[in-house]
Protein backbone atom coordinates (compact mmCIF):
# COMPACT_ATOMS: atom_id res chain seq x y z
CA UNK A 1 0.00 0.00 0.00
CA UNK A 2 3.03 2.30 -0.09
CA UNK A 3 2.89 3.03 3.65
CA UNK A 4 5.97 4.05 5.64
CA UNK A 5 7.73 1.85 8.17
CA UNK A 6 6.43 4.09 10.98
CA UNK A 7 2.89 3.61 9.67
CA UNK A 8 3.24 -0.18 9.69
CA UNK A 9 4.79 -0.14 13.16
CA UNK A 10 1.84 1.82 14.55
CA UNK A 11 -0.59 -0.59 12.91
CA UNK A 12 1.21 -3.58 14.46
CA UNK A 13 1.31 -1.88 17.87
CA UNK A 14 -2.45 -1.23 17.83
CA UNK A 15 -3.14 -4.80 16.70
CA UNK A 16 -1.16 -6.10 19.69
CA UNK A 17 -3.25 -3.97 22.04
CA UNK A 18 -6.64 -5.05 20.69
CA UNK A 19 -6.67 -8.47 19.07
CA UNK A 20 -9.83 -8.08 16.99
CA UNK A 21 -8.60 -5.05 15.01
CA UNK A 22 -8.38 -5.37 11.25
CA UNK A 23 -5.66 -3.72 9.17
CA UNK A 24 -6.30 -1.98 5.84
CA UNK A 25 -10.00 -2.86 5.84
CA UNK A 26 -12.17 -1.57 3.02
CA UNK A 27 -15.12 0.51 4.23
CA UNK A 28 -17.21 1.95 1.44
CA UNK A 29 -14.85 3.70 -0.96
CA UNK A 30 -12.17 4.09 1.72
CA UNK A 31 -9.63 1.77 3.26
CA UNK A 32 -9.27 2.20 7.01
CA UNK A 33 -5.73 1.92 8.34
CA UNK A 34 -6.92 0.06 11.44
CA UNK A 35 -10.57 -0.85 12.03
CA UNK A 36 -12.28 -1.97 15.21
CA UNK A 37 -15.44 -3.35 13.72
CA UNK A 38 -17.10 -4.25 17.03
CA UNK A 39 -16.90 -0.62 18.19
CA UNK A 40 -17.30 0.93 14.70
CA UNK A 41 -14.02 2.87 15.05
CA UNK A 42 -11.52 3.62 12.30
CA UNK A 43 -8.00 4.58 13.38
CA UNK A 44 -6.45 6.85 10.76
CA UNK A 45 -2.66 6.93 11.04
CA UNK A 46 -1.32 10.13 9.51
CA UNK A 47 2.45 10.32 9.13
CA UNK A 48 2.50 12.93 6.36
CA UNK A 49 0.68 16.23 6.16
CA UNK A 50 -2.94 16.23 5.05
CA UNK A 51 -5.28 18.99 3.96
CA UNK A 52 -8.11 19.77 6.36
CA UNK A 53 -10.63 19.22 3.56
CA UNK A 54 -9.34 15.68 2.94
CA UNK A 55 -9.42 14.87 6.66
CA UNK A 56 -13.02 16.12 6.87
CA UNK A 57 -13.97 14.09 3.77
CA UNK A 58 -12.66 10.93 5.41
CA UNK A 59 -14.55 11.67 8.62
CA UNK A 60 -17.75 12.34 6.67
CA UNK A 61 -17.40 9.20 4.52
CA UNK A 62 -16.89 6.97 7.54
CA UNK A 63 -19.67 8.68 9.51
CA UNK A 64 -22.17 7.95 6.72
CA UNK A 65 -21.44 4.26 7.31
CA UNK A 66 -21.69 4.52 11.09
CA UNK A 67 -18.00 4.73 11.99
CA UNK A 68 -16.17 7.18 14.22
CA UNK A 69 -12.59 8.20 13.42
CA UNK A 70 -9.65 8.38 15.79
CA UNK A 71 -6.70 10.23 14.27
CA UNK A 72 -3.16 9.24 15.19
CA UNK A 73 -0.93 12.10 14.04
CA UNK A 74 2.85 12.00 13.76
CA UNK A 75 4.24 14.39 16.36
CA UNK A 76 7.08 15.74 14.20
CA UNK A 77 4.81 16.56 11.27
CA UNK A 78 1.86 17.96 13.18
CA UNK A 79 3.53 19.56 16.20
CA UNK A 80 6.93 20.42 14.73
CA UNK A 81 8.76 18.18 17.20
CA UNK A 82 11.90 16.29 16.31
Amino acid sequence: FGKSLAHHEIQRYLKKQIDDLELEKKIGQRRGDVVWEREKIVFEIQISSIKLEEAQNRIDDYAKLGYRVVWILHDRVFNGRT
